[in-house]
């Protein structure tokens, strides 16, 4: 019989590391620590996206639209926003694609 099956459910998992409740704490608005490696990697993700050139899009997509949603309903909730150029209603997927000046 091996050390490994002669141990106990309780005895392996005490084995396994402590975690340190101070380094998970969340602040009170949700920011946590995060590790040398996490902030590297968001602020790799930031720099990509300031290099991005691209002008905004005009067009906007709206998922998980109520399946009784009409034209009309889309319409008049894209109007506060702008001119409303095109649109199309997929009431199978429950989405929309807005195109607005």
């Amino acid at each position: 019989v091996s050390a490994m099956s002669s141990l106990s459910y309780s005895q392996l998992m005490s084995s396994k590391r402590k975690r340190d409740p101070e380094a998970e704490a969340v602040n009170s608005n949700g920011e946590g620590n995060a590790s040398a490696m996490e902030v590297e990697l968001n602020e790799h993700k930031k720099s990509r996206m300031d290099q991005v050139d691209a002008p905004p899009s005009k067009v906007v997509h709206i998922r998980s639209l109520p399946t009784d949603a009409t034209e009309q309903d889309v319409t008049l909730l894209a109007i506060p926003f702008g001119h409303l150029t095109n649109m199309v209603l997929s009431k199978r997927s429950s989405q929309a694609l807005i195109e607005m000046d």
